[in-house]
């Protein structure tokens, strides 16, 4: 595949995503696998001139706290709707791996930050 034509399927591939296509989808629709489209996604998203499509709330979190929610939540849909997050509870968050208390406190903060909680004990 020519570069150019790589960066038109990354493009279509961001393009359906943010559209509503779920990753099932989209790699039935470009004839691509479910892992690659949530790959480029993942990659797309994060560019500069992308920026647009990451949330403050994602923002605001250490690169550590974002890897690890995108691991346990399967994709970076959580930081578009955080509330799934703070609905879920401390309980589900010490279930996460490579998560200490630190990070939590950071997420939680976060969350508080950005209108999700009323307050830390929430979660």
């Amino acid at each position: 595949m020519k570069k150019e034509e790589r960066i038109k399927l990354h493009k279509r591939i961001f393009d359906l995503r943010n559209s509503g296509y779920n990753y099932s989808k989209i790699s039935k629709k470009l004839n691509v696998s479910y892992d690659y489209a949530r790959n480029i996604y993942f990659k797309m998203a994060v560019k500069p001139e992308n920026t647009d499509v990451i949330s403050k709330f994602q923002k605001s979190l250490s690169q550590r706290a974002q890897n690890a929610l995108i691991d346990y939540f399967g994709g970076i849909d959580i930081f578009i709707n955080p509330n799934r997050l703070a609905d879920s509870g401390k309980n589900k968050l010490f279930k996460m791996k490579n998560l200490g208390r630190k990070t939590i406190n950071e997420i939680a903060s976060s969350l508080e930050k950005h209108g999700f909680l009323s307050n830390k004990e929430e979660l």
